[in-house]
């Protein structure tokens, strides 16, 4: 049994197993922002459905490593959380959290085989690697064959214990992709936006074309490559104050599936090592208000979401650094080594 919301649909039949065999009375939602729109909706559907009151995070929901501590949940006397809109991270075993923890895939139902169509003359070479995001996954067996009946060899790579299903993506983790990139000679990105698509590019190093469903635009690999060296612009010179700054702090993030805390003392080390006062600083949402209330800091390191150096850099008045580019900025590795920072676990 689905349910449809928007243009998604949802299976229900793991929330009819989870609150009939747990007798659930309280939920607490997480909602990614495309989703929140129908928060009221998605609310009175559950308490009519399943006789439950129904609690909905304010907050925006970036994934399933965005979760609320078990403590928070206890806290507000929830019995289950459900996050309706992203995959489960096998890797954080939230399974064996006491509280039950359900991840409801929020499924596109956009038709994709015309947008791919459509982006048949953009790509460079037969061999193309499908990746996309959990939203679009049911359709990869689809777009691949296909790919397949045009004349193209299409593959799908297997990803890290991260990953919930070949073919995905993450923010933080480009695995899938790097699992196939001798293997392909283009990849095919189906979603939107330019963050996935510059990770797949700065990871492997191959061309890449996006396949907007909901824009319903192409953008080749030349476009890609140009927003790249835009990106790469803003990252070399956030990179060169950072080997002026005499105070560093090292953001650490309380989200369960963003903390790098043993991540973060490594760095603290190489910065006092580099003769660099340094402070680390841990919060659950890292925000351009949050670092504002620390005037003596001049460069901030984030080992939370990769995202948060990149996505917001123009929100941020000091630059926002990932662990790689402080590499950089200490002269541990060179220029010509960046990448995007990856968590892989």
């Amino acid at each position: 049994m689905n349910k449809t919301i928007g243009s998604y649909t949802i299976d229900t039949q793991k929330i009819d197993d989870l609150i009939n065999q747990k007798k659930i009375k309280k939920v607490f939602i997480q909602l990614p922002e495309g989703l929140q729109y129908y928060s009221l909706t998605i609310k009175n559907w559950l308490e009519d459905s399943y006789d439950i009151t129904v609690i909905i995070d304010a907050n925006p929901n970036y994934g399933a490593c965005d979760i609320p501590s078990e403590n928070k949940l206890t806290q507000l006397e929830v019995d289950a959380l459900i996050q309706i809109g992203h995959l489960p991270i096998p890797s954080m075993h939230t399974e064996k959290r006491s509280i039950p923890t359900l991840f409801l895939n929020a499924q596109s139902t956009l038709p994709l085989l015309p947008i791919v169509e459509q982006s048949l003359s953009a790509l460079k070479g037969k061999r193309i690697g499908i990746i996309t995001t959990a939203q679009h996954l049911h359709h990869v067996d689809e777009i691949a064959n296909f790919l397949q009946k045009k004349g193209f060899k299409p593959v799908t790579g297997k990803g890290s214990n991260r990953l919930f299903s070949p073919g995905q993506v993450l923010g933080c983790n480009f695995s899938s992709a790097l699992s196939i990139a001798e293997e392909i000679d283009t990849f095919l990105f189906i979603g939107s936006g330019f963050f996935h698509p510059l990770g797949l590019l700065l990871a492997t190093s191959k061309p890449v074309v996006i396949a907007d469903p909901y824009t319903h635009q192409i953008l080749d690999d030349k476009t890609i490559q140009e927003k790249k060296q835009q990106v790469l612009r803003q990252r070399y010179g956030a990179i060169t104050f950072a080997k002026q700054a005499k105070t560093i702090a090292v953001l650490i993030g309380l989200k369960p599936g963003q903390m790098r805390s043993g991540y973060a003392l490594k760095l603290q080390q190489k910065i006092v090592n580099a003769g660099k006062a340094c402070i680390m600083l841990a919060a659950e949402t890292i925000s351009p208000s949050y670092v504002d209330r620390f005037p003596f800091v001049d460069v901030f390191v984030s080992t939370a979401c990769p995202r948060i150096a990149i996505d917001d850099y123009t929100a941020y008045k000091k630059p926002i650094l990932t662990p790689i580019e402080l590499d950089v900025a200490l002269n541990e590795k060179e220029w010509d080594d960046y990448a995007f920072d990856e968590i892989f676990e």
